[in-house]
């Protein structure tokens, strides 16, 4: 009887590449940038009888685009700190967000696993087999109202696990 205890487990985290974070850091500086010459421009530029109408409007307006321009870098830096990972233990797959586990799949039930890469998205993408073998366990009931990614076709698209990484998990005997 094969104990689950006594099964040595893989674990691959996310990463985030250098690159994406630069032109998340570019793309959103500008957004930013353009929230904080608002504020600037409106505070010196405008007189007085009108900044007692505008200012309010541009002062938020002003904030929430400095706060939409640094959000998605935000993101990636919240990520690194604690990324995601996937565990295998040689009969599932379980994957754990913000340290909670989402879900669990079967070996079985999984047709291929390769490392997919589209534009700035890159990660893990799996696709099952049809009719599926063993139903996917769902452990986080938040799972079912998130939006799951979809890229390169697949089934279920696991971001930011990098190319070294996946081969990592598929050269290994567990994945065999």
């Amino acid at each position: 009887m094969d104990d689950q205890s006594t099964r040595e487990k893989l674990t691959i985290r996310s990463a985030i590449k250098p690159s994406l974070k630069e032109g998340t850091l570019k793309k959103g500086g500008w957004i930013a940038a353009a929230g904080a010459i608002a504020i600037l421009l409106g505070g010196t530029l405008l007189p007085l009888t009108y900044l007692k109408f505008w200012g309010l409007p541009i002062f938020l307006s002003g904030l929430i685009l400095i706060a939409i321009g640094w959000l998605p870098f935000r993101r990636l830096q919240r990520l690194e700190i604690k990324p995601h990972s996937l565990e295998y233990d040689g009969e599932y797959f379980l994957f754990v967000k913000d340290g909670k586990p989402l879900f669990r799949i079967p070996k079985k039930s999984i047709s291929m696993l390769k490392y997919v890469e589209e534009k700035d998205m890159y990660g893990v993408g799996i696709w099952l087999k049809k009719p599926i073998e063993e139903k996917v366990a769902v452990l986080q009931k938040r799972f079912m109202n998130e939006s799951v990614y979809q890229t390169g076709g697949c089934d279920l698209f696991l971001p930011y696990f990098t190319e070294n990484s996946v081969k990592l998990l598929l050269e290994s005997d567990h994945a065999s």
